[in-house]
């Protein structure tokens, strides 16, 4: 009598359950809330102040955009 040992590899179905968050930046009217919250953040010492210039930039682009848009008329301390 011979003893044989050997390794036999078997493909086995898995199924992988994998939950992805993606962000989806505000839409028209949602900026209301967001800018809001973003201020109420900040006002509350939420936002490291590390990252107040960049927003502080990105709110000056933000606010050039709405100078350039036609028709629409902003309060003078704009």
């Amino acid at each position: 009598m011979e003893l044989v040992e050997r390794i036999v590899e078997v493909d086995v179905p898995v199924t992988v359950t994998e939950t992805i968050e993606i962000v989806v930046p505000p839409r028209g009217a949602a900026w209301v809330d967001a800018l809001r919250d973003l201020a109420r953040q900040i006002d509350a010492g939420l936002v490291y102040d590390r990252d107040l210039p960049a927003m502080a930039e990105q709110l000056d682009q933000v606010r050039g955009a709405l100078r350039r848009r036609p028709g629409l008329r902003l309060r003078r301390h704009w």
